[in-house]
């Protein structure tokens, strides 16, 4: 295979794996949130997911070893 046609095939497989990311992504939410919109807590604060408290006791632990 010449070197030009490699890197064509290259380049047309990484958008293909591209456009498949984003289809699979946008599939997966769209059924996420259509069986379970979301929480009402999640409106009352904006800037601070539900999920994160359970993530800054980890945090605290590897940033600030004791």
């Amino acid at each position: 295979m010449k070197k030009l046609k490699l890197f064509y095939l290259k380049n047309q497989m990484f958008v293909a794996n591209g456009i498949a990311n984003f289809i699979g992504v946008f599939l997966a939410t769209g059924l996420i949130h259509r069986a379970e919109p979301y929480p009402k807590e999640f409106f009352d604060n904006p800037g601070k997911a539900p999920d994160s408290s359970c993530m800054e006791e980890f945090e605290y632990k590897m940033l600030l070893p004791e």
